[in-house]
């Protein structure tokens, strides 16, 4: 059975936030603390945060393979896009190589 799990890129500090950090609320991300007993909404905007999705796979360093991420399938250099109900991987020119 396939894992759910999510990272999510912000986009204006150009990292990855630890879990601990994110909410994900009707499908947008939003940046939290925790203060005791209180979840404290950092920002509210969500356009500064992508959501990917983790695809159920691992690479050759076993390492988690998310939505978004740029891969290397048999030489070419693709990257890993949610399309038509499944995962794959697609070219520069944006063609499936799946």
């Amino acid at each position: 059975m396939k894992t759910n799990k999510y990272r999510v890129w912000d986009k204006e500090n150009k990292e990855f936030l630890p879990y601990q950090q994110v909410a994900i609320f009707g499908g947008e991300a939003m940046k939290v603390e925790c203060v005791g007993n209180l979840l404290i909404i950092r920002n509210g905007n969500s356009e500064n945060f992508v959501i990917q999705h983790y695809v159920g796979l691992e690479d050759k360093n076993e390492k988690a393979i998310y939505e978004g991420d740029i891969v290397d399938v048999y030489g070419k250099i693709a990257e890993v896009k949610f399309y038509k109900g499944a995962f794959d991987v697609f070219d520069k020119e944006n063609r499936p190589l799946g």
